[in-house]
């Protein structure tokens, strides 16, 4: 640029500063840009330029000039100068870009360094000032803290200060003011910046894991705030407290002082003191342990004290004040008062407690107005109400706490210390406030949002408050809830610590002593409850132990002893705890003492009473001592008595214990005594005083009266004292025995009355009551309130323990009480207790336990209980009785399964039990009488046939018919004397009926024309004596129906309203002794009788319409009067329609009745519905054992089949249930030619042609023997008389078919034998009868597996694996055996069985030989024919032909013997030795491949069958085969058996022919070649083989779940034979070996004890000995 153009420029600048000092502003503004117009990097025009456009009135303009020209030169201030001008021109408009362009500006001002004339230290001061305001004023707390800070760091220094500071000039008092204030703004504004940004990320961690609630977000907020209060903040206490020290300091001849008192008032501390105390507040609750929060407690306190010092009348304040130092408090465990008054080891701390506790109350009593009796709403401000009675209860020089002695549970001076009223307020504001915590998130409630909720701190004084005030109110409920809840808020308190930054590891954690008082209260709480074992867990955890701790859990242990198995051991145990307390941890603590005396005057012992005396009296001297230290301080005149100034409770014991001290030394006139030291000055000083002693004191009072001889003041101390405690145990009893000697009792009330009320109230009060539950019991039991019996002997056997032998009398009684309100299962499980506890037998429960498991149906065990009954008392007539009655219903039962033997068997036991009741004086006859005529009766019902099959089916009959009729004469007589006994009692005439009408039907008089009644007849009398269904003969009916109808009227007569006899009386049958008049019709007397009859059953259905059996017989009745055929269609019609109205009635009434189902089946008969009629028949059967449904179920179930049976599982057609349906019916009525009939049918349809042989003869026969005794025979449902021609029609041409179908191989005589209808058991269980009595026999076993098997019924085909098992352990077992099926199990079974007994028997020559080998070729064709198709039907065919060659062998060898006669029947089915022979080598072929050896042994007993008719020729041939076979099969057993064949063929005697097999074909080969070794007398070889079968069957046995097989059983068995024949001596015949005999022992022993599967058992041993002995050619004994 040319000198020119800058002289210009200057030039034009001079211009524009004359023109800005005239004050032409524009004209210097236009001088200015042409200036810049020639030089625009001119500093100076830019400068003037801002100048000018400041004038202008144009700062922005101005500001962007001053801002180039300061890029120009930026080291020269006066462009800075002017941009700070401009800047604070533009932020007077308050834009925030503004202001942030006037803090740039200051920001480069400063920057600059200070000089003299520009940028002096006095505007360097002013330039920081407004920095700090402009920062302040954009939210830039920290910048315009840092300012502020400079500014009072230069204010507080001298000239040799640092830093920005060193540059500034001393600032003016009002800028040290503004200072002081904007740094504490500041501070204080960026504290809550931050406060809020860790709320946000808080709220923002809660919201990104869990969907959080608003209440949960301000938690979290809150939190994090606190957290942020708690950490140390240096910049915020220092601009705080600088603030408040000047403020404090401020004085008038100082200026900043004269400054601060200038501003007047101070609206801004409140709200600093607030911050500094709600930091303290926080840094509190955030503390980690006890150290930390007690001094963090420490300055709370001091923050709070200066706040409300400074600002208490500021309700803010106020609150914040109470809340921090409640908080304080239980950071201090400050206000807890003694645990133990006397306890001389916490005195220390117990004096530091009260100093915190009194410092706490200050700031509190400054806070609330203290006033806890004001009418307040608690719940308005809960916090308020902790604090204001919390302050009450901890007072140090108030009441105190639970620890003062004076502070009984349920003392009165408890009851002042801390009103009920504080308590309940107190409780309803802590819950209020769980409340409003669990809801404190919804907005919508007010009230959440006004209440603050309380602290955790105040929280747990509030509930240590309640616990403690609620024990010492003697509410141990209450007290445990509120010191689980005080417990709960101090882990809260522990929990915050969680939060701390610091380490919480190391630390003790905080309240230990409010953790211990409140573990102490519950402890306590915890025994009151009777919670001893919890207790006693609480009270060992508080360590270290104290005297309160220790008197507790030996208060627990003394509980204890009234209930554990040694209470000695336990009240020793308890009084050395106390003793313990008392000596060790508190000598001087009267509540110890106290404790420790009542402890001894329990436990008793000689000098009790006196220790326990002076104990008590220095308790009560140490109590009075604190009492008058506590009150008046100065006073120390002792009272005469100490009985006086000490506790009411610790008076009473002391009372108590002079009492008993002046007994026990037989000192009346000392027990008696008045004045001081005695026990009546004592008793009197506890009585005036409420609590819970008040009953004691008044209960001895009296006891002192009566001895003294004032029975009046003694019963008003009594009658107080059960005023106060119902359940004092000693004004009770004395009461009650005061009544019973005549000296209680009000006017009219009786002696037990008053007992009654007494102990009521006692129970009423308490259900564990001991006394008065003992008194109680009897009293309610013979006023028939069994209930609260039963309730007050439970109290008496959890008092005295319900295990001890002194309890078994409390049990039994509750089994009576339970009996009668017919609570059985409780009643009898009370019996049971009582019997197994006492030692004696108790005749009564054990009588009564057999009545009730009658009545719940438990009969086996009703008579195991009534004859152990009579074991202990013979002949009682309760348990005799009850076994009559037990088995009497055992033998119904037995009756209606179709056991009629057992049932026999049964009635006669319940017969003989009745009648041995009569053997004691005075019995009940009429007890007897009915017991025994019921037992008759039974045995008269069941009709049992004889049991010898050489009889015919009308002999049998004949005899069951007799021995019925003398069962029936029995129970007539014996129910006549009932009547005799009791001619007023209707029942007894009822009885006699049944009986009159069982005797008519036994003795044949039933008349032909009223067979249709029959049946009713039976349903009537079966509702009165169960008996089942009665089915009367169609014989004319004589003096016994005349008797019956007598007996039924007499009852009638009695009771005109009992429907059974009225059902009796309609279905009694006519008496065919009364002859009709000569003009009588016999239609019209027919028509009259059924009128008669329908009037009777109309009345009994009315009386009782859910009669079942009425109903039943009332269609009945229409349906016979509806088939008469004299009878017109549309009569016919109308009773058919009642008919099956009324059944429809009976069988809504009772859907199981056999009679209704009877009748059903003969109305679906009558519509010739015969698949209905089935059905119906069939239910019936079901329903009951009668003979007539299960006649009628064969009947229509063969009919509705149509003649084409199969053995299908449907019920109305199945082969089996029909087969099992006849034998029942044939055993049931044994004289039933229609049951023989259908039993014929049925059979046959299963092919059993034998049994229907029989069947059909016996038909024949009874139909014969019918027609002999009666004109006429008609059939019971029907009245045809046609009847017995078409059973007879039917028989014969059964008969006929039957002997064309049966085969000639089968023995005839086999049939007979197990087929024969007098079994005791039902169906094709006849066979089991065997089994059961021979459980040896492996052939009956077999056979009986094999009818079984053949059986469509499931359980019938479970049955057959079980029956080969032996009768001790079968049905277990039978699992084994489902590798197979059912059909195949049996056929090896027979085998086993059959294999074994001709290993048993002995063989050879002889008539015994011929008809054993007849037999187990029976049985081996009965396996075959069974299941042919099998594996084990070729062993059966080879073992038949076995068998067949040992019967050729011996019947040629008496034919040789022309001196033998042999039995008839022997040769009828004589065999060919040729065929026999040919049989043998035929299956021998069959078997080669499978079992050589078993082949080997049929080729051999072919070479025996030659050589038994002289063939020798053949006899070698079949000997080489043997070789031969033998030697290709490398087996040793066949090549021994081929040897022995190949020596005989030149020796004919032996037998090769003996057997033993088993379900495994080599083991079976095995056992016949042991035969063999044994027919060689080599008995070491046999042996060798025995045992060699025995363990090869290890493995099956052991896959078959441990049954031992028949091969395994079946060795062992003839191996312990082959032993026992060795080990008898020689002088016996045996072989002189007695170690052999010991071995035999055991194995027989295991062979007896398993489950031996178609072995021999102990006869067949003894058979298969001597056959051995005989093979080993020694002789036997």
């Amino acid at each position: 640029m040319s000198a020119a153009q800058v002289k210009d420029v200057r030039k034009k600048l001079g211009l524009a500063r004359d023109a800005l000092a005239a004050g032409d502003n524009q004209n210097a503004r236009a001088l200015t840009r042409e200036a810049l117009a020639l030089d625009d990097a001119s500093y100076d025009a830019w400068v003037f330029d801002g100048k000018a456009a400041f004038a202008c009135g144009d700062p922005n303009d101005a500001l962007r000039s001053y801002k180039l020209a300061a890029d120009l030169r930026s080291d020269h201030p006066a462009a800075r100068r002017g941009a700070i001008e401009a800047a604070e021109k533009l932020a007077e408009s308050s834009q925030d870009g503004d202001i942030e362009t006037l803090v740039d500006v200051l920001q480069g001002a400063l920057n600059l360094p200070a000089d003299d004339k520009q940028l002096t230290p006095e505007r360097r001061t002013e330039w920081t000032s407004r920095l700090a305001r402009a920062c302040e004023t954009l939210g830039r707390h920290a910048d315009a803290l840092a300012r502020w800070m400079t500014v009072l760091q230069r204010a507080s220094a001298d000239a040799s200060c640092d830093g920005d500071a060193a540059d500034l000039a001393m600032p003016e008092p009002d800028d040290v003011v503004a200072a002081l204030l904007g740094a504490a703004r500041c501070a204080l504004a960026k504290e809550e910046f931050e406060s809020r940004a860790d709320g946000d990320v808080a709220a923002a961690n809660v919201s990104s894991t869990t969907i959080a609630s608003p209440a949960e977000l301000r938690l979290a907020r809150f939190g994090a705030a606190k957290v942020r209060a708690a950490k140390p903040n240096p910049g915020l206490d220092i601009a705080v407290r600088a603030l408040l020290h000047a403020e404090n300091t401020a004085r008038a001849d100082d200026a900043v002082g004269a400054v601060f008192l200038g501003r007047g008032a101070r609206a801004f501390d409140p709200t600093l003191d607030t911050v500094m105390a709600t930091r303290a507040g926080a840094r509190l609750d955030l503390a980690v342990g006890a150290d930390a929060a007690g001094l963090a407690a420490l300055e709370a306190l001091d923050e709070i004290e200066r706040l409300l010092m400074r600002h208490g009348d500021n309700p803010e304040v106020r609150v914040l004040a109470r809340d921090t130092a409640l908080e304080a408090a239980a950071a201090l465990d400050a206000g807890w008062d003694v645990e133990e008054e006397g306890w001389q080891e916490t005195s220390a701390f117990d004096e530091e407690s009260v100093a915190l506790t009194q410092r706490v109350l200050g700031v509190i009593h400054l806070c609330v107005s203290f006033d806890p009796e004001a009418n307040h709403d608690p719940t308005e401000d809960p916090t308020w109400t902790v604090a204001t009675i919390w302050a009450s209860f901890a007072d140090p020089n108030g009441r105190g706490r639970s620890g003062r002695v004076a502070h009984a549970p349920g003392s009165n001076a408890a009851f002042v210390a801390f009103p009920a009223a504080h308590r309940a307020a107190l409780t309803l504001a802590l819950r209020r406030d769980d409340s409003l915590v669990a809801g404190g998130g919804d907005k919508s409630s007010k009230e959440a949002s006004n209440v603050s909720p309380v602290e955790a701190g105040a929280t747990m004084l509030g509930w240590g408050a309640v616990a403690e005030a609620a024990a010492m109110a003697a509410s141990p409920s209450e007290a445990l809830d509120a010191a689980r809840l005080g417990l709960k808020a101090i882990k809260a308190m522990r929990d915050r610590e969680q939060g701390s930054p610091n380490d919480a590891t190391s630390c003790a954690p905080r309240a230990q002593a409010a953790e211990r008082r409140l573990r102490v209260v519950a402890a306590e709480a915890l025994s009151s409850l009777g919670r001893l074992a919890e207790a006693t867990t609480a009270f060992h955890a508080i360590v270290p132990p104290s005297p309160r701790t220790t008197r507790g859990l030996a208060g627990v242990v003394a509980k204890n002893a009234s209930s554990g198995e040694d209470p000695e051991r336990a009240a020793s145990e308890a009084l050395s705890i106390f003793k313990s307390s008392a000596s060790e941890f508190g000598p001087s603590a009267p509540r110890a003492l106290a404790e420790l005396g009542w402890a001894i005057l329990k436990q008793g012992g000689l000098g009790a009473a006196s220790r326990a005396r002076r104990a008590l009296e220095r308790a009560a001297t140490l109590a009075a001592t604190l009492a008058r230290k506590s009150s008046s301080p100065d006073e120390d005149d002792a009272p005469i008595d100490v009985a006086t100034g000490a506790p009411p409770d610790i008076a009473a014991r002391l009372g108590v214990a002079r009492w008993r001290e002046a007994l026990d030394a037989g000192d009346t006139d000392a027990a008696c005594a008045r004045g001081p030291n005695s026990a009546r000055a004592a008793l009197l000083a506890a009585a005036a005083q409420d609590g819970p002693h008040r009953a004691t004191a008044f209960a001895h009072l009296g006891l002192v009266y009566a001895a003294s001889g004032d029975s009046p003041r003694a019963g008003k101390c009594f009658d107080r004292a059960l005023f106060l405690d119902p359940t004092d145990a000693v004004a009770g009893p004395a009461k009650c025995d005061a009544a019973l000697l005549g000296f209680g009792g009000d006017g009219d009330q009786s002696a037990e009355r008053v007992v009654e009320t007494i102990c009521a109230a006692a129970l009423g009060a308490s259900s564990r009551c001991v006394w008065a539950a003992v008194r109680f019991a009897p009293i309610a039991a013979s006023r028939g309130d069994h209930e609260a019996s039963a309730a007050a002997l439970r109290t008496v056997l959890r008092a005295c323990g319900a295990d001890t032998q002194a309890a078994a009398a409390a049990w039994e009684a509750l089994g009576s009480s339970y009996d009668a309100m017919d609570k059985h299962s409780a009643a009898l499980k009370a019996y049971r207790k009582a019997i197994a506890l006492d030692q004696t037998p108790r005749v009564y429960a054990l009588a009564r336990s057999g009545r009730v498991s009658a009545t719940i149906g438990d009969l086996a065990s009703a008579v195991g209980f009534h004859a152990g009954a009579l074991t202990q008392a013979p002949n009682h007539p309760a348990p005799a009785l009850g076994l009559a009655e037990a088995e009497t219903a055992r033998a119904r039962e037995a009756a209606r399964q179709g056991a009629p033997a057992r049932a026999a068997i049964a009635a006669a036991r319940a017969a003989a039990s009745a009648n041995a009741a009569k053997g004691v004086s005075n019995p009940p006859l009429r007890a007897i009488a009915k017991r025994s005529g019921d037992a008759y009766l039974v045995m008269a019902r069941l009709r049992i046939p004889a049991c010898d099959s050489s009889l015919s089916a009308p002999a049998r009959a004949s005899m069951a018919n007799a021995s019925a009729m003398a069962s029936c004469r029995a129970a007539t007589r014996a129910y006549a004397t009932g009547v005799h006994l009791a001619p007023h009692k209707h029942n007894a005439w009822f009885d006699l009926a049944a009986a009159c009408v069982a005797a008519a039907e036994i003795d044949g008089e039933a008349c032909s024309s009223c067979g249709e009644y029959s049946a009713l007849s039976a349903g009537a009398l079966s509702v009165s004596v169960s008996l089942g269904s009665l089915t009367l003969e169609n014989k004319p009916l004589g003096s016994f129906v005349t008797l019956a109808s007598s007996c039924l009227r007499a009852s009638l007569r009695l009771n005109p309203t009992n429907p059974a006899a009225w059902l009796a009386l309609g279905t009694l049958p006519c008496d065919a002794t009364q002859t009709l008049s000569n003009d009588e019709d016999p239609t019209v007397s027919k028509q009259r009788n059924r009128a008669r009859r329908e009037t009777a059953l109309a009345r009994a259905v009315t009386l009782d319409p859910s009669l079942a059996s009425g109903w039943a017989c009332l269609g009945r009745l229409y349906l016979c009067a509806a088939t008469d055929t004299e009878a017109s269609t549309e009569v016919r019609f109308n009773l058919m329609k009642r008919a099956s109205l009324a059944l429809d009635k009976a069988r809504a009434a009772d859907a199981d009745s056999p009679d209704a189902w009877i009748a059903t089946a003969a109305l679906h008969a009558a519509n010739l519905d015969t698949g209905e009629a089935a059905g119906a028949a069939r239910a019936a059967a079901d329903a009951g054992n009668g003979s007539d449904a299960h006649t009628q179920r064969v009947l229509w179930g063969l009919r509705s089949a149509g003649g084409v049976l199969r053995d299908a599982p449907t019920p109305t057609t199945s082969l089996g249930a029909a087969y099992a349906s006849a034998r029942r019916a044939f055993e049931t009525a044994p004289s039933d030619f229609a049951a023989a009939l259908a039993l014929g049918l049925c059979a046959e349809a299963r092919e059993r042609f034998w049994e229907a042989k029989f069947a059909f003869e016996d038909a024949l026969a009874l139909l014969t023997e019918a027609s002999t005794t009666a004109t006429t025979v008609t059939e019971p449902s029907t009245g045809s008389a046609s009847f017995a021609a078409v059973v007879a029609e039917e028989a014969r041409l059964g008969l006929t078919r039957v002997t064309l179908a049966t085969p000639e191989s089968v023995d005839p005589t086999f049939p007979k034998t197990f087929l024969d209808p007098s079994g005791l058991r039902v169906s094709t269980r006849d066979a089991q009868r065997d089994v059961h009595f021979r459980p040896w026999c492996v052939t009956t076993r077999a056979y009986l597996c094999a009818l079984l098997s053949s059986s469509e019924h499931r359980e019938f085909r479970y049955a057959a694996h079980a029956v080969v098992f032996d009768a001790f352990g079968g049905p277990g077992r039978a699992r084994a055996s489902k590798a197979t099926s059912t059909a195949d199990s049996a056929t090896r079974a027979a085998v086993v069985a059959a294999a074994s007994a001709m290993a048993a028997t002995p063989g050879g020559h002889g008539e015994d030989a011929v008809l054993d080998a007849r037999k187990l070729a029976r049985n081996l064709a009965i396996a075959i024919r069974n299941n042919p198709a099998c594996v084990a039907a070729n062993d059966a065919r080879a073992l038949a032909a076995l068998a067949l060659a040992r019967r050729v062998v011996a019947e040629r060898s008496l034919k040789e013997k022309p001196d033998t006669q042999p039995e008839k029947g022997v040769f009828v089915f004589s065999s060919s030795p040729s065929r026999a022979a040919e049989t043998c080598g035929a299956l021998a072929l069959v078997v080669a491949k499978r079992d050589p050896v078993l082949a080997t042994v049929l080729l051999a007993a072919a070479s025996e069958v030659f050589l038994s008719v002289g063939d020798t020729h053949g006899a070698m041939e079949h000997a080489r085969d043997a070789t031969a076979l033998a030697e290709n099969s490398g087996v040793d057993d066949a090549r021994f058996v081929a040897a022995a064949a190949t020596k005989r063929s030149g020796d004919v005697s032996g037998d090769v022919t003996k057997v033993a097999a088993s379900h495994t074909d080599s083991d079976a080969a095995r056992l016949l070649a042991a035969a063999h070794v044994l027919q060689h007398r080599d008995s070491r070889g046999a042996e060798s083989v025995f045992r060699e079968v025995a363990k090869s069957d290890a493995a099956t046995s052991s896959a078959a779940g441990g049954v031992s097989s028949a091969t395994s059983a079946t060795a062992k068995l003839l191996l312990a034979s082959l032993l026992f024949a060795r080990a008898k001596p020689s002088a016996f015949g045996g072989g002189g070996e007695p170690k052999c005999g010991k071995e035999a022992g055991k194995i027989m022993a295991k062979v007896r004890r398993g489950a031996v599967v178609g072995a021999v058992g102990a006869a067949a041993a003894a058979r298969a000995s001597v056959a051995i002995t005989e093979a080993a050619g020694v002789q036997a004994s």
